[in-house]
């Protein structure tokens, strides 16, 4: 069931999708330009911002493509509100520092967790997954 309220057959889902709002870094006060450029950094990059997270699938449902399931990953304690000036958006520590498929794997990690071990038991269903950088 995605965050609207309806339910969405799984195997329609082609694509996941994480909507970057910001991140933090270890030390100073850089920002990304790009997708690109934050993969450049992975290494000095503390927290990540998450606006939304959404399945987007093959044909509509409920009159769309992309369906939202933020609410779904938080109530499953995939990542925490972020606090301060941050704080309409979600957190997730960087604490891999590693890429997947050129973004980072810890973004990735709800995913493969709550969807591919929860839904084809074994989680190894790998959904084409893009990071796109929001800008409130």
């Amino acid at each position: 069931m995605v965050d609207e309220g309806y339910f969405i057959p799984v195997d329609n889902v082609i694509k996941i999708q994480c909507a970057l709002s910001d991140v933090t870094f270890l030390k100073g006060n850089q920002k990304i330009n790009d997708i690109q450029h934050l993969n450049e950094l992975i290494s000095s990059i503390r927290t990540f911002y998450i606006k939304d997270f959404f399945l987007i699938t093959e044909n509509k449902v409920n009159e769309s493509n992309q369906h939202r399931i933020t609410d779904y990953f938080y109530k499953m304690g995939a990542y925490n509100r972020a606090r301060g000036k941050n704080s309409s958006f979600y957190n997730i520590p960087n604490d891999t520092k590693l890429l997947f498929k050129n973004y980072p794997i810890d973004l990735y990690h709800p995913i493969k967790r709550y969807i591919g071990e929860i839904f084809y038991r074994d989680g190894q269903n790998v959904f084409d997954f893009e990071v796109v950088k929001v800008s409130i």
